[in-house]
């Protein structure tokens, strides 16, 4: 029997940017709506379409295993990205401390001594809220100490708790309430006058549509305050849209509409696809309707920018490094990126599926993704031209901070010499870096179709 599904899908990074439509692949012996097999069969006709490695899926009949665990069954070793995840199942969500709690934090050997300090704090948080700030030290985790054989395990069990009590060396205690954060895109913005120079600072935290009118109120004021320099901070970024990378070329950066942005490289089934600034800009989620020469009578219309990374820098973040290379000047400070250099595809399954059950959406890995110039490839992360670590030296500074070190950097390099060889900062023993809490867990979270 021949069935029609009508699927809503997106190619991402890491969450929702454009609506597909797709077909449903005949399976021998269909099972009824509602089981797993009947969700796996599902699974499996995607899989063939869509994912880039289709030509290396399993052969055989699914089964009655749960869709999570079929799903992960099909993925090729090299594949780190794919995920899928079920409405309402919380299990399947990828929770981080961040869009738990409010936080991040690193935990760092000096002198012998082991440090946990807090690497960010989501703004308008109960964590923020509290007084908790970056550079704090943590020096108790629900009444017990972080060490480096304990802090993975208790961090994924608090992870599973509804509060976390944090007790910071400044003798201050918090009680911290579990729920559901969304990042506000920008953290926060400023100027930096030095000299004759005056420079536009950004911390973005993702690529999303939720903070198209922040960015562009920012612009407007670095446009009116007459900025020479552009310092995009996106050390924890951990992508986004492709849309609105497309967004940010056009509102900050020098390029035209009709010019080449990305290209994207599928399996045999979906092949080649070359999109423009403007084309790229148009796959907007629904509710949005920028354009790309409004975004251009508004353009900074900067011809370089200096942008900030770690090694949690990913996925569309990446793409807006690589992908604006050939038209402006990228000056890449920090650590080497996380290294996601392929897109996405989210597909829902549909109710003749589902039955009664809730719906599934899966995100399996699609396209490669190339510049203009066909550069791309970059699973290993993009190297920095200056090499800088975030934990280099303590206390940890405010973002945007003239003291940050990664700010530090940019305004001293810019006043002084222009040295465009690779410089490596020296991080000394006492500074090193023994675990950074995790951000690559993070999944869009569907509360309903």
């Amino acid at each position: 029997m021949k069935s029609l599904c009508h699927l809503r899908s997106a190619i991402i990074l890491s969450t929702l940017a454009i609506s597909l439509f797709t077909g449903c692949k005949k399976e021998d012996d269909p099972a009824p709506a509602g089981t797993h097999k009947a969700v796996n069969q599902w699974i499996m006709a995607q899989m063939k379409h869509y994912y880039y490695w289709n030509n290396q899926l399993p052969s055989g009949k699914t089964d009655e295993t749960s869709p999570d665990i079929y799903f992960k069954s099909l993925l090729v070793p090299q594949d780190h990205f794919s995920s899928i995840l079920q409405t309402k199942n919380i299990s399947t969500y990828g929770n981080t401390l961040a869009n738990t709690f409010g936080f991040d934090f690193i935990q760092i050997s000096q002198n012998g001594n082991i440090h946990n300090i807090i690497s960010q704090v989501v703004p308008y948080s109960q964590a923020q809220q509290s007084g908790l700030s970056r550079g704090d030290t943590i020096t108790a985790w629900n009444d017990q100490f972080l060490t480096p054989s304990n802090v993975s395990d208790l961090t994924q069990k608090a992870l599973s708790r509804n509060t976390l009590r944090l007790t910071l060396q400044s003798g201050v205690t918090l009680q911290l309430a579990s729920a559901y954060i969304a990042q506000p895109v920008v953290y926060t913005h400023r100027i930096i006058q030095q000299q004759d120079k005056t420079y536009g600072y950004i911390y973005l935290s993702q690529f999303d549509f939720s903070g198209a009118y922040d960015l562009i109120r920012v612009a407007e004021d670095f446009r009116q305050k007459k900025i020479t320099e552009l310092i995009l901070d996106m050390r924890y970024n951990a992508g986004g849209q492709v849309s609105f990378a497309a967004f940010c070329s056009l509102l900050l950066a020098k390029v035209q509409a009709d010019d080449t942005f990305l290209m994207y490289q599928g399996n045999a089934s979906l092949g080649l696809q070359r999109l423009s600034f403007a084309q790229s800009l148009s796959r907007q989620p629904d509710g949005y309707s920028f354009t790309a020469e409004d975004l251009r009578s508004k353009s900074l219309q900067l011809s370089r920018i200096h942008i900030l990374s770690t090694s949690y820098t990913a996925s569309a973040a990446e793409l807006l490094i690589n992908n604006l290379s050939p038209y402006v000047e990228i000056i890449h400070i920090g650590e080497t990126t996380m290294g996601k250099d392929m897109a996405s595809v989210t597909l829902t399954s549909p109710d003749n599926i589902n039955g009664s059950a809730e719906s599934w959406h899966i995100l399996p890995l699609v396209y490669k993704l190339y510049n203009k110039n066909n550069k791309g490839d970059y699973s290993e992360g993009l190297i920095p031209r200056y090499a800088i670590s975030d934990h280099n030296s303590l206390p940890l500074y405010p973002f945007g901070s003239e003291q940050d070190p990664y700010v530090a950097f940019v305004l001293n390099r810019t006043s002084s010499s222009r040295n465009t060889s690779l410089q490596k900062a020296t991080v000394s023993k006492e500074g090193q870096l023994l675990y950074r809490s995790d951000t690559k867990g993070y999944r869009p979270i569907i509360l309903s179709e």
